[in-house]
């Protein structure tokens, strides 16, 4: 930003001194009294706008100066004949609005400078012509938003300057069609946050500054397509954290700034993980960067310069003792802790003579490099392992590990359970991988339960202590110390006496007798409850009578068979389509072959065999032709046969209601001879109640017969055509067959049959019996 602002004031001087002290060639256009003109290759104009009153059209490089020092609409500008204008400098001439025709015709313009001026919003398509403009300056404006339509047409864009506005929030399809951008500057801003998919079309961007805003946070795809990223400043912003993900994908950055951030607390795992290639990280002057992860710096092996200068931090990660040896590594300003985290330092600072390093309290100060002179500093390593023996299941385990080292090292325990336990020795500031883990967790980093937070307790001294121990906490227990030059491991195996064995194996016993008693005991109450609600019929109720669900399963019989016929014919029907379509196919690749053959046999007779070929072509054609209505033949011929056997299928459905439904008129005439021959003296037996019990005995009433016949009959004549049609060989819908059936037995389904059976002589006490079958 400051070195445009440079470029373009020397531009400006260059043309003011260069009007000046050029002498006036010989043009077709005068030179404005308000402007001082060039010549030269290109007509450069730099203008007064106090009684301006018209510019050369053929001016290439143009620059506007306010010597009233008021405002200005764009509506008083007119730059429309300016179609040579290649270069426009607007700079702080009090522009309060852009209206959408002031850069109208301006094609070939490639520089625009618009900055120290009072807009406040940019209006949509304002930019149409200027397809070619590469660099475009709106710095030091009052901006307060960058919408989705602002920049669509700049395709060529490669340098926009949007710093020093009052920015607060930018569309996420603002720079979506800038996909020549090299350049943004959005410093010294009002922006909290940047949406997501913000920067998603900038691929080619090689220098982006963020610094002097209130950024809180980075979206997670900040650098997912900031491929080619060169430089990127977050000096100055609020964020409290630098964290690996948002970084994910610049692999090309080769300078990383972030200073005077006043939130930033901690530095965390990996977070220079996506910068493989990055040479320069300046974090400098954080008051409240206490921590940097271990490994934050890991993989860096290009790192040539970096910068923690005037920050809190107290200790530094140890990885960067493994990186390749850096150009500058500046940690001046740190209140660093004299301790052997530190000791690895000792060796850098010999190669690069570093003195300015101090620790220490206050008015106790010393130089690093003489402090680590005179500091003995040990590996970690395991002296004792030992448990308290013998151990009875129940009671209490004490597991001890001794180590030396200094610093003291930190200790971790894994038990048979995979059950992780740490130990932090007092006053250590060694960070292992695992600092930021529970001091208690399962394997997977999972809580532990409340009953095992009670039973496993770690010693002020690292000791593992188990409470009442069971067969599950029998096993080897791992116990693995680190401190800042080495690590070691060690087994400790936990085993149980067999004084109380015995008792344990009865207890068993017993328990399992229990239990089984307990589950016999249920079974045999469970069935003794089903035994005397089946003898004494509760819930055994049977809705239908054995005559329904006789005529039922004969029904669902003919269902069944109607069903199974449709399916055999269909795929029937299939496979004479699938024959008669690979017949064609094989008939018309026999063609194929033929006529390929001829072909090549009379190739060397071309000027004889013209009029062969034209026969044989037409010979071809009507093969095909016979070929194709052969197949339509067969089709039509299959079709047929499908709709015959379906309709006869259908008649016989018909017939078989028909001929139940005749047998059942039967049966009933019968019934009613049968009773018209019952004597007289039997009429008593019916007024006492008993005619009933006979008649149900005989036939059921039908006012609880379940079935509707109407409904079925209907089911069965109304069924859908199941026929498919995704294929051109199967047959379509026929209405006319359908409507052919149902006339069929249009008048069978109307028919109502009525049985009744009374006696002349008995009175109103005898029931009637009636049934009514469609």
């Amino acid at each position: 930003m400051g070195n445009i602002d440079a470029w373009i004031s020397i531009f400006v001087y260059f043309l003011i001194v260069g009007g000046e002290t050029t002498p006036p060639r010989e043009t077709p256009y005068a030179c404005p009294q308000e402007c001082t003109c060039l010549f030269g290759e290109s007509l450069q104009v730099t203008c007064s706008l106090k009684h301006l009153s018209s510019i050369p059209p053929t001016t290439s490089h143009l620059t506007l100066k306010d010597d009233t020092h008021g405002t200005l609409s764009a509506k008083a500008l007119s730059l429309r004949n300016l179609t040579s204008l290649r270069h426009l400098s607007l700079k702080g001439i009090g522009l309060t609005g852009l209206h959408g025709r002031i850069f109208q015709g301006l094609r070939l313009l490639q520089e625009l400078d618009l900055s120290e001026n009072l807009l406040r919003e940019i209006p949509r398509d304002i930019f149409y012509d200027l397809r070619n403009l590469r660099s475009l300056n709106l710095s030091h404006n009052a901006l307060n938003s960058i919408g989705s339509d602002c920049f669509n047409r700049l395709i060529s864009l490669q340098v926009l300057d949007l710093s020093h506005n009052q920015i607060q929030t930018v569309d996420h399809n603002a720079f979506l069609q800038s996909q020549e951008l090299r350049s943004l500057y959005l410093d010294h801003n009002s922006m909290v946050a940047i949406d997501t998919g913000t920067l998603d079309g900038l691929s080619a961007l090689q220098h982006l500054k963020f610094h002097h805003n209130p950024l809180v946070f980075l979206p997670n795809d900040f650098c997912l397509y900031l491929k080619n990223l060169k430089v990127l400043d977050l000096t100055a912003t609020r964020l409290f954290f630098l964290e690996k993900e948002p970084f994910l994908g610049c692999e090309n950055i080769s300078t990383f700034i972030a200073r005077r951030l006043p939130n930033l607390r901690s530095i965390r795992s990996q977070t220079f993980s996506g910068m493989s290639h990055v040479r320069t990280i300046i974090v400098s002057e954080n008051p409240a960067l206490t921590h940097i992860a271990d490994d934050a710096f890991e993989g860096l092996q290009d790192l040539d310069i970096l910068d923690l200068t005037k920050n809190q931090l107290s200790n530094l990660p140890y990885s960067l003792s493994k990186l390749s040896p850096m150009k500058v590594l500046a940690l001046e300003r740190n209140p660093f802790t004299c301790s052997c985290e530190l000791y690895w330092l000792k060796s850098w600072m010999k190669a690069n003579m570093t003195l300015g390093i101090l620790c220490g309290g206050e008015g106790e100060e010393k130089t690093l490099q003489e402090t680590l002179k005179n500091m003995t500093c040990t590996s970690a390593n395991i002296t004792e392992t030992r448990v308290t023996s013998p151990t009875r299941l129940g009671a209490d385990a004490l597991l001890e590990c001794n180590t030396t080292g200094n610093p003291l090292p930190v200790k971790t325990w894994v038990t048979p359970n995979s059950i992780v336990f740490h130990y932090y020795p007092p006053d250590s500031r060694f960070s292992p991988i695992f600092s930021k883990h529970p001091r208690g967790h399962h394997q997977n980093l999972t809580k532990l339960s409340t009953r095992e937070v009670n039973r496993f307790h770690l010693l002020p001294d690292g000791s593992l202590y188990i409470e009442k121990i069971s067969r599950l906490d029998i096993g080897e227990y791992l116990c693995f110390v680190a401190n800042t030059f080495s690590n070691a491991s060690s087994t400790i195996t936990l085993v149980a006496s067999t004084e109380n064995l015995l008792d344990i194996e009865i207890e068993s016993i017993l328990f399992g007798v229990a239990v089984a008693a307990l589950i016999l005991l249920i079974t045999l109450i469970y069935q003794l409850i089903k035994f005397i609600l089946t003898k004494f019929g509760c819930c055994c109720y049977d809705a239908n009578s054995p005559r329904a669900r006789q005529i039922r399963q004969i029904l669902e019989n003919l269902e069944q068979y109607r069903t199974d016929q449709l399916d055999w014919i269909r795929q029937n029907y299939n496979m004479q389509a699938q024959k008669v379509k690979e017949n064609c196919a094989q008939q018309i690749y026999r063609i194929r072959e033929s006529y390929a053959g001829q072909v090549k046999t009379l190739r060397g007779f071309r000027d004889y065999g013209t009029n062969q070929l034209s026969s044989m072509r037409d010979q071809y054609y009507d093969q095909v032709k016979r070929v194709k209505e052969y197949s339509m033949q067969q089709m039509q011929r299959a079709r047929e046969n499908y709709i015959g056997q379906r309709e006869r299928l259908r008649k016989f459905t018909v017939q078989q209601l028909i001929r139940l439904r005749e047998n059942y008129k039967l049966q009933q005439k019968t019934l009613n001879k049968i009773m018209e021959n019952i004597p007289s003296i039997n009429m008593d037996n019916c007024r006492m109640g008993s005619c009933n019990q006979t008649d149900s005995m005989m036939l059921d009433e039908l006012d609880d017969f379940p079935l509707d016949f109407e409904a079925d009959l209907g089911e069965v004549l109304e069924a859908p055509d199941i026929t498919p049609v995704s294929s051109v060989y199967f047959t379509p819908e026929v209405s006319s067959l359908n409507s052919y059936a149902e006339s069929d037995i249009k008048g069978e389904r109307s028919e109502v049959l009525t049985v009744k059976i009374t006696d002349d002589s008995s009175d109103e006490d005898c029931h009637e019996s009636s049934a009514m079958i469609v």
